[in-house]
């Protein structure tokens, strides 16, 4: 290779290393303005010890993957819950996160996870009805699991269906969905060692909770 080519190839690698750094910055930028709009019960007490405190990892989209990173879940499931926010005012719903800010880091992929609490608040949304309630609590479960649970006030889960909730393309009699959502989470969930279960009743609503381990 020519010194030619090879200066033209690191260029073109810095100049993608430097909009890559770019992007960065403005998201934080736009995520620090969604959790400005967050419910907490306690606010973070100190910023993030770790560079990539959000997820955010320099190797992705460089085909090695989605790696394991630790992550604070108070940031995470505040971004989550602000791209909901239109929705839940537009139907007049209470959406509420309530989360610690001293709640330890978990070693997830962060992309993967922001699908399961998009899923769970979608089937949350659902079903609670206009004027009702939907909340998120994160809460540290054991000393090295993290528990987080997505509820909300509508009809409830039918008893026949509850042991069904997770499978793939059962949908109850009430069901509007595709029956898809909630297998994806458990999926997600699941595979790197965490768990998920259902708990409702008729006419109770329903709480989806699932655990991810401390980092």
């Amino acid at each position: 290779m020519t010194g030619n080519h090879r200066g033209f190839r690191w260029a073109a690698i810095f100049g993608l290393l430097l909009s890559i750094g770019v992007g960065v910055i403005a998201y934080n930028a736009g995520l620090s303005h969604g959790l400005a709009q967050v419910a907490t019960t306690q606010p973070p007490a100190a910023p993030a010890p770790y560079p990539y405190a959000y997820g955010w990892h320099p190797f992705w989209g460089f085909g090695f993957g989605f790696p394991l990173v630790p992550v604070l879940m108070f940031f995470l499931l505040g971004d989550v819950a602000a791209s909901f926010r239109p929705e839940a005012a537009r139907r007049r719903v209470m959406l509420s996160v309530r989360a610690a800010g001293d709640l330890p880091l978990v070693d997830i992929d962060p992309v993967r996870i922001r699908e399961v609490v998009s899923n769970l608040l979608t089937n949350a949304l659902r079903y609670a009805p206009d004027e009702g309630s939907v909340a998120i609590d994160a809460r540290l479960d054991t000393a090295a699991t993290i528990a987080v649970a997505v509820s909300d006030d509508g009809p409830g889960i039918a008893a026949a269906d509850l042991p069904h909730v997770f499978d793939r393309f059962y949908k109850g009699r009430a069901s509007s969905g595709s029956g898809l959502g909630l297998a994806i989470a458990h999926n997600l969930v699941t595979a790197p060692g965490g768990t998920i279960s259902v708990r409702s009743a008729p006419g109770q609503g329903a709480t989806i909770t699932f655990t991810l381990p401390e980092a």
